[in-house]
């Protein structure tokens, strides 16, 4: 996968959503079209099968998306039918999906505890977090881990609020091996 070209397959269709006033639209019909991608291997081995010619496979997203996605996706994607990038359909579209992320401010976040988050706990997290990243949107994903014993750790992006039980016992233990060492014994 040559990921210059992923990315400016992804760059032209953000381009164009952009230019259409569309890059909500466009960003919820690609999340959806990931999906169908994730969920129907039959149509990932359909079009990366080499015994199907361009104009087969055209057909086939036609008539799968047609009616569902903006016709400037359609023709996106018959573009890269046309020049056998199908086997990166999956990465362009996760592409294509943060350009739009960085465009309308959307985080996400994942947030694991030892139980479901409350719709109440969920909202109040989402606030939080929009007020200090200033983000426009908030989307959380919640794991459950029953290790932590207790409390929540908070991954954003690349940084990692850890503030339950297990973690607290660990720095513990770091801080009383440390104090032995110290005390020498």
């Amino acid at each position: 996968m040559n990921d210059s070209v992923s990315n400016g397959y992804a760059e032209v269709l953000f381009n164009i959503a952009f230019n259409q006033n569309s890059v909500e639209k466009f960003y919820a019909q690609i999340q959806e079209l990931l999906l169908a991608f994730e969920n129907t291997k039959e149509l990932d081995a359909f079009l990366n099968n080499g015994n199907f010619d361009k104009h087969q496979k055209h057909e086939v997203i036609e008539e799968i998306f047609g009616k569902d996605l903006d016709k400037y996706i359609v023709y996106w994607l018959w573009t890269i039918v046309d020049f056998s990038r199908t086997t990166d359909f999956k990465h362009i579209f996760k592409l294509f999906l943060e350009l739009c992320q960085q465009y309308l401010k959307i985080e996400f976040v994942q947030v694991t505890t030892i139980e479901p988050l409350t719709k109440e706990q969920t909202t109040k997290l989402q606030t939080i977090i929009k007020n200090k990243y200033g983000c426009h949107q908030v989307e959380i994903e919640n794991v459950i881990d029953q290790s932590l014993i207790a409390g929540m750790r908070i991954k954003i992006g690349t940084k990692t609020l850890d503030n339950s039980l297990i973690s607290r016992l660990e720095r513990l233990k770091r801080h009383t091996v440390g104090m032995k060492t110290i005390v020498g014994e």
